[in-house]
C-alpha cells in the first residue's frame, strides 16, 4: 500500500512539473496580410464558481530564480498598484478536469487585462482557453475584489501559427467592470535599456502569494526585453511596469541567465489601444431615450473622441449599450432617419417612459405644434384647427425631466393626427 501511494505521488508531481518551452524563432515581422489582432468567439463555459478549490496547476513555460532570490512578498494587495495585478486561472480543453494553467495578468482598463499570449492559448493544451478566471489582488486564497470571468481573447496577429517571444502577448475581456473596483495601469512603449521597472506576479513556487522585485532592463532586441529580476513559472503575463505605474514590458520567458518579454513598441501600444477600447459587453436593445443632463457630450467612438454637446430632452433611439474601457455604459444613439449620431452615456439619458390613457380629450390651446414621432421632428403641422374639439388619446410618453408628449388620433378609429404636448389636453 504504501507503495502505491508513492507511484501516485510521484505521478502528481510530474504533472504538477510539466514545463513547456517556446522555441523563440527570432521572427518579429508580420505578414502584411494579418488581421488587426486575432479574435476568438465567446468562451462556450462562461460560468463561474465563487469557490476557488484546490486544484493542480500546471505552467508552460520556463522562467527562472537567476542567482540569490531577491523577489519581496507583498503582504498587502489592496495597496495601489499590486491591486491591478491579477492571478489568473485559464483551463484548456486538453487539460484534464480540474487542471489549469496559473498565469499573471494586469488590468489595463475596467474590463480588459493584459497578458502573456501563451497564458490563454497553447496548442500543446487543445488551444485556446474556454474558461478564464481572473483575480485582483489576489493573497493567498483571499480574493478582496472578488472574481471576474473571461469572456473574449485577443492575440497579436500571426501568434498561433508562430509563437515568438515579441509576439507573446494578449488581452483578456471580462464579462464585468472589475477594474472600478481596483483602477489599472496605462501602457507606455518607452522601454530602454537602463529603464528601471518592476515586476509583480503570481509565481507558482509563492503558493498564491504576490511577489514583487525591481531592476534593470538589460538589453532590447527584435521585439524582447531581458532582464535579472527573478521569477518562475506562474508570473508570465506579469506587466513590468516604470516608477509612473506604467507598463512597458509583458513578461513571458526566462532561462539560468536572465528572463525576458516582450516590448510594447509603438504598433504594439497601438493594438493595445485597439483591445482596451473595444467592448465585448454589449447589449442590443431598442428604445427610445431622451438626454436630461444640460451638458451632454456625444462622442464617435469609445476612444472618446468628440463631436458636439447634446442639449437636455433631445431624443434618440438608442440601439445597444456598451461598457466602455472606463467602466461606464454608454448608448450608441441614432436620430430619427436612423443615421448614427455616435455614443452617449447612459447616465445622461433617461428612457422614454409610456402609460395608457386610451380616452377621449379636449384640446385647450389654440396654437401649438404637432409632431410626426417622439424626435420632434419633422412637424406635422399645428393644432389650430382642433381647438377646443374632442380627441382620442391612447398613451402618454414622459421623459426624466417631466415633459409629456401624448399621442393623439382624431376619433377612437380615426387617423393619427400627431404627439402632442400634454398640457395641450384635458
Amino acid at each position: 500500500m504504501k507503495h502505491v501511494k508513492t507511484v501516485i505521488l510521484a505521478i502528481l508531481a510530474v504533472l504538477v512539473a510539466i514545463v513547456l518551452v517556446v522555441k523563440f524563432t527570432g521572427q518579429t515581422n508580420l505578414p502584411n496580410n494579418e488581421q488587426k489582432h486575432e479574435e476568438v468567439p465567446n468562451f462556450l463555459d462562461p460560468k463561474l464558481s465563487h469557490e476557488l478549490p484546490q486544484t493542480l496547476t500546471i505552467t508552460n513555460v520556463s522562467e527562472t530564480v537567476i542567482g540569490h532570490d531577491s523577489r519581496t512578498i507583498i503582504n498587502n494587495t489592496k495597496a495601489f498598484p499590486y491591486r491591478t495585478i491579477v492571478y489568473i486561472r485559464a483551463y484548456l480543453p486538453g487539460l484534464a478536469y480540474g487542471m489549469f494553467l496559473q498565469g499573471t495578468g494586469t488590468l489595463i482598463g475596467a474590463e480588459t487585462v493584459l497578458t502573456a499570449g501563451h497564458v490563454v492559448y497553447d496548442a500543446k493544451y487543445g488551444g485556446y482557453a474556454n474558461r478564464i478566471v481572473v483575480i485582483p489582488g489576489y493573497n493567498r486564497k483571499a480574493a478582496p475584489y472578488g472574481t471576474a470571468n473571461g469572456n473574449h481573447i485577443y492575440l497579436v496577429p500571426g501568434y498561433t501559427a508562430n509563437p515568438t517571444y515579441a509576439a507573446d502577448m494578449a488581452a483578456i475581456k471580462l464579462s464585468t467592470g472589475i477594474g472600478t473596483k481596483t483602477g489599472w495601469l496605462a501602457t507606455s512603449p518607452t522601454s530602454q535599456v537602463g529603464s528601471h521597472v518592476t515586476l509583480s506576479g503570481y509565481s507558482g513556487d509563492l503558493n498564491g502569494a504576490l511577489g514583487s522585485m525591481s531592476g534593470s532592463v538589460a538589453n532590447l532586441e527584435n521585439g524582447v526585453a531581458t532582464y535579472a529580476i527573478d521569477t518562475t513559472p506562474g508570473a508570465s503575463g506579469s506587466g513590468l511596469y516604470n516608477e509612473h505605474n506604467q507598463i512597458e514590458i509583458v513578461h513571458n520567458f526566462g532561462n539560468s541567465g536572465y528572463n525576458g518579454g516582450s516590448i510594447i513598441t509603438p504598433e504594439r501600444n497601438n493594438l493595445i489601444s485597439y483591445w482596451k477600447t473595444t467592448s465585448s459587453n454589449v447589449k442590443y436593445i431598442n428604445r427610445q431615450v431622451y438626454v436630461t443632463a444640460k451638458s451632454t457630450v456625444r462622442y464617435a467612438n469609445l476612444n472618446f473622441k468628440r463631436l458636439s454637446m447634446i442639449s437636455a430632452n433631445t431624443v434618440y433611439a438608442a440601439r445597444q449599450t456598451t461598457m466602455a474601457y472606463n467602466g461606464q455604459t454608454y448608448y450608441s444613439v441614432y436620430n430619427s432617419k436612423n443615421v448614427f449620431m455616435g455614443f452617449a452615456n447612459r447616465s445622461a439619458c433617461k428612457t422614454v417612459n409610456a402609460s395608457k390613457i386610451y380616452r377621449m380629450m379636449r384640446i385647450r390651446v389654440r396654437n401649438d405644434k404637432r409632431y410626426s414621432n417622439l424626435f420632434l421632428d419633422p412637424v406635422n403641422g399645428t393644432i389650430g384647427s382642433y381647438y377646443n374639439r374632442n380627441v382620442y388619446v391612447t398613451r402618454k410618453f414622459t421623459n426624466g425631466n417631466g415633459r409629456a408628449f401624448d399621442a393623439v388620433y382624431t376619433s377612437r378609429t380615426g387617423s393619427f393626427l400627431g404627439y402632442i404636448k400634454s398640457t395641450d389636453l384635458v
